[in-house]
């Protein structure tokens, strides 16, 4: 794993994690926090797709259909 790599894990993981203690303290509603949790959890695929894929158009693809899905969900 190299350091950019590691990098965007880890500000990713950081996104989610501080969405989720959000959501535990009341800070955000419901449903918006849900419906980020599972857009982080979505971008946190794309990006990991991207790399490695080397950046293939699929990855794009899958990425939209995750946020539609966390639309409808949410």
């Amino acid at each position: 794993m190299d350091v950019l790599e590691r990098k965007m894990t880890w500000a990713l993981g950081s996104a989610a994690v501080a969405t989720a203690a959000l959501f535990g303290v009341g800070l955000i509603a419901s449903t918006p926090a849900a419906a980020g949790l599972c857009a982080a959890k979505c971008l946190i695929e794309y990006n990991g797709c991207r790399i490695r894929k080397k950046g293939a158009p699929q990855c794009d693809a899958a990425y939209t259909d995750c946020l539609q899905r966390c639309r409808k969900k949410h």
